[in-house]
């Protein structure tokens, strides 16, 4: 798998596959590129998908972010991705925390690359105020939101954190969160039961969660806590088309607030799939190979 050399020196991992026209994906949090290979089979003759590992996450797993803002590092990773490989006019897609941080890159002006772009269950706003509750988890984020605090508050900024060096306790502690986050990804109550099973177990972290991007996974807990994350007024500097995917029985960023993108988007097509949790390319892996396959066909 190629390295590329970003911006700090450091070396980013970038999955290439297929021919034909390039598209650049960003996989989300607790992920990697591997994520999509199942969804670009099908277009692999048609098109070249670029799918890079992000700071803290698969083949990247060892490499920090840049600076302290999780979602700005990212966005400048996306530019220097698009620069290094020298793609102009191609289509970006993002899921998740791959999606919230396309939308950073083009809030922050680095967009100019991208032609289009396809945004995957993903609400624009963080934290829930007294006038949006539609953040993260929803109406579970409170509860959600002190669990994290405890773990990121009892922890040092130690750039060589292991699961080890947490202690008992926070492990279990994180593994309760992260558990929480996981099972809410998804709505068929057995795959909840079962990931629920997997994810709570501290024994078990390392392998959802690489051990090396430990320190990266508590700054971007942190980020999430302490930035009031907004991105709606930032949707506008998406000036391209884009294509708005909601799984309309999202837990983890409700369909309500999805809905709203339409107020700030200025080119966009908003569609919902009923009964479709966060995970919608596993939820509806048909639908969603069919609608990306239609968006790159009209990049």
């Amino acid at each position: 798998m190629p390295q590329l050399v970003l911006r700090d020196g450091h070396r980013l991992n970038v999955r290439i596959v297929g021919k034909g026209t390039p598209c650049l994906l960003l996989h989300g949090f607790a992920s990697d590129s591997t994520s999509w290979l199942p969804f670009v089979a099908p277009l692999l003759h048609r098109h070249r998908f670029i799918m890079p590992d992000l700071r803290g996450f698969g083949g990247s797993r060892h490499v920090p972010l840049a600076i302290d803002c999780p979602l700005t590092s990212y966005a400048q990773d996306i530019e220097d991705v698009a620069h290094q490989l020298a793609l102009q006019n191609v289509p970006l897609v993002g899921i998740s925390m791959g999606a919230l941080s396309a939308v950073r890159c083009f809030e922050l002006g680095l967009g100019a690359r991208f032609s289009r772009y396809m945004h995957i269950d993903q609400g624009l706003v963080i934290q829930n105020t007294q006038d949006y509750q539609h953040g993260l988890l929803g109406a579970a984020q409170p509860g959600f939101f002190e669990r994290m605090r405890n773990v990121v508050d009892a922890v040092a900024d130690e750039p060589t954190l292991s699961y080890q060096g947490l202690g008992p306790t926070l492990r279990m502690q994180m593994a309760t969160v992260f558990s929480q986050f996981a099972t809410a990804a998804f709505t068929d109550t057995t795959v909840q039961e079962t990931v629920r099973r997997l994810t709570g177990r501290p024994q078990l972290l390392r392998f959802f969660l690489p051990e090396a991007g430990l320190p990266t996974h508590l700054k971007i807990m942190r980020a999430y806590l302490n930035n009031k994350y907004d991105l709606r007024e930032g949707f506008r500097r998406v000036e391209v088309p884009s294509t708005v995917l909601i799984g309309g029985a999202s837990r983890m960023y409700p369909a309500e607030g999805q809905r709203s993108i339409g107020q700030y988007a200025k080119r966009a097509r908003l569609l919902e799939l009923p009964g479709v949790g966060h995970m919608l390319p596993l939820e509806s892996p048909r639908r969603f190979i069919r609608e990306l396959g239609q968006f790159l066909a009209t990049a």
